[in-house]
């Protein structure tokens, strides 16, 4: 599998999260540890871009999912955009389709 590839900027009252290639077992406590250090940063929105992730597992699933919660919590958005065709069936195979906020493009993610 390919390593996780990981890129941030911030823009207006949103933190954008560039991903790519693959979020398993192996890549997902450098995910984690990365995002640990946004969360306290971003004003209203973590948009996570999955357009160049090639692959997720259950480990990468659940790092999405903590993440999620823990925006919630504090009152603030994680949302995921441009997911390749084979990460949404993927997230849908898993049943988590409808647990995320999840927009078709990073501009609509912004915007939305």
């Amino acid at each position: 599998m390919a390593a996780l590839t990981y890129s941030r900027e911030k823009r207006g009252k949103s933190v954008i999260v560039k991903i790519g290639g693959s979020l398993d077992a192996k890549t997902a406590p450098t995910l984690d540890k990365k995002l640990s250090d946004e969360v306290d940063q971003v004003p209203e929105k973590l948009v996570i871009s999955m357009e160049k992730l090639e692959y997720i597992a259950s480990a990468g699933m659940g790092t999405l999912i903590n993440y999620n919660e823990i925006m919630s919590k504090k009152g603030k958005k994680l949302i995921l955009c441009d997911l390749p065709d084979k990460i949404t069936k993927i997230i849908k195979m898993l049943g988590f389709i409808n647990f995320f906020s999840i927009c078709k493009t990073l501009d609509d993610a912004e915007n939305g």
